[in-house]
């Protein structure tokens, strides 16, 4: 299954906001999973646990 994601950003917020997505193979386009802000955990395509806060203070 393939996955994809889109990532959001305002200079004011503390993280990010990262929206997820898988393939749905039924119909062949692209489903929303889920959307994270402080931590984004997925496990497709290959496992994925980042602390997005850390991330945006760098």
């Amino acid at each position: 299954m393939d996955s994809g994601g889109r990532v959001e950003t305002d200079e004011t917020a503390p993280a990010f906001a990262v929206y997820t997505y898988e393939l749905d193979d039924a119909t062949g386009g692209y489903v929303a999973t889920g959307v994270q802000h402080d931590r984004i955990t997925v496990a497709v395509p290959f496992d994925l646990d980042i602390e997005l806060k850390g991330v945006r203070e760098r």
